[in-house]
């Protein structure tokens, strides 16, 4: 009975021993983690944000603890006091385009972002100066679309009104055949052509004053 009881005490002393080892080597394997963790989140590289997936995803770090100073810092490399295109260097047009300074208009109020709140505390501004930067903003973009739409239209002098019949157009070919030449011409500096003046009522619906 002696020899079982002491036999147990050394099975348990051995079993408390490797605990302890396993233990130590867990707590020096979160160690590294916790510390590959910091410096991954420390590299990263999240300005400007993309996409309003891409700053939920943002919000969501500043509001962990653990997440939220690596966030800041590169935040902070950003901003430069009297830049008047901070803004552009910490989220795209698109992402812009979609917020103001009220959340009326369909937009997300600015302010509900800790992203631009900590931007405007560390550049100093009101929600007054914080808006024109906003609108300088959304104005870039309206600009870009308008020189996207110029690109795409051709020009007036190769937009040829279609109102000949078509019997019309049909003999015409039969007579002249090189009126399949023009007609070819004509395609070609057609395709993709975009009625301006709906392409600007449409842009400016969709983009209104804030």
């Amino acid at each position: 009975m002696k020899e079982a009881f002491e036999k147990l005490l050394a099975e348990n002393k051995e079993m408390k021993e490797s605990f302890e080892k396993m233990s130590d080597k867990q707590g020096r394997v979160n160690v590294q983690l916790n510390l590959l963790n910091k410096y991954i989140e420390g590299t990263k590289k999240y300005f400007p944000i993309q996409s309003m997936e891409d700053l939920m995803e943002l919000e969501q770090k500043m509001e962990n603890p653990g997440t939220k100073a690596a966030v800041e810092t590169e935040l902070r490399r950003q901003l430069k006091k009297g830049d008047e295109n901070f803004l552009g260097k910490i989220a795209s047009l698109e992402v812009i385009d979609k917020v103001n300074v009220t959340g009326r208009g369909k937009r997300e109020n600015l302010f509900d972002f800790h992203i631009f709140k900590y931007s405007a505390e560390v550049m100093g501004l009101n929600r007054s100066q914080l808006r024109n930067q906003v609108e300088k903003q959304q104005a870039k973009r309206r600009q870009r679309l308008r020189r996207a739409q110029k690109i795409a239209s051709p020009s007036s002098s190769t937009q040829i009104e279609n109102t000949t019949p078509t019997a019309t157009i049909g003999s015409e070919i039969a007579a002249n055949p090189s009126t399949i030449q023009i007609l070819d011409m004509v395609s070609m500096n057609t395709v993709g052509s975009v009625d301006s003046a709906s392409f600007e009522t449409a842009a400016y619906e969709e983009y209104p004053q804030i």
